[in-house]
C-alpha cells in the first residue's frame, strides 16, 4: 500500500512540475519583446507566437472556404489539407536535422512552419478567388 501512495504521489509531482513548466512558459511568452528578443528562450518564443498567428489566419481562411464547397470539392479540400500538413510537419523536420543537438533548432523548424503556412495561405486565397469568380 505504501508503494501504491508513493507512485501516486510522484505521479502527482511530476503533474504539478510539468503544469508549473508550462505555465510560465506561456507567461513568459508574453512578455517577450519580440522586436528586440535576444536570447534564444526569447528568439524561440517569438517565432511560437509568429506561427500561432500565421496558422490562425491559415485556419480562418480554410473555415471561409469549406462551406462554399460542394461535397465532392470539400472532401478533396480535406484531403489535401490533411496531407499539406503532414507535408508541412516533415519538411519542417529538416531543420531539426540541419540544426541537430543545437540551440537553433527549435527557432528553425518554427520558422519553417510559419513560412510554409504563409505559403499555403497564398494558395488558399488563389482557391478561394477562383470559388467567388
Amino acid at each position: 500500500m505504501l508503494k501504491g501512495l508513493l507512485k501516486t504521489q510522484k505521479s502527482f509531482l511530476a503533474g504539478c512540475i510539468l503544469t508549473l513548466c508550462v505555465s510560465s512558459s506561456v507567461y513568459s511568452q508574453n512578455r517577450v519583446d519580440c522586436a528586440n528578443a535576444k536570447t534564444q528562450s526569447e528568439i524561440n518564443a517569438c517565432t511560437q507566437i509568429e506561427y500561432q498567428k500565421v496558422d490562425k489566419e491559415l485556419n480562418t481562411l480554410y473555415k471561409k472556404i469549406i462551406p462554399k464547397l460542394n461535397e465532392s470539392q470539400k472532401a478533396t479540400l480535406v484531403q489535401s489539407q490533411k496531407r499539406w500538413i503532414a507535408f508541412r510537419d516533415d519538411y519542417s523536420r529538416i531543420y531539426s536535422l540541419i540544426y541537430k543537438g543545437g540551440t537553433m533548432a527549435t527557432a528553425a523548424v518554427i520558422k519553417c512552419k510559419t513560412e510554409t503556412t504563409r505559403a499555403r495561405i497564398i494558395e488558399l486565397k488563389q482557391l478561394l478567388d477562383q470559388i467567388d469568380l
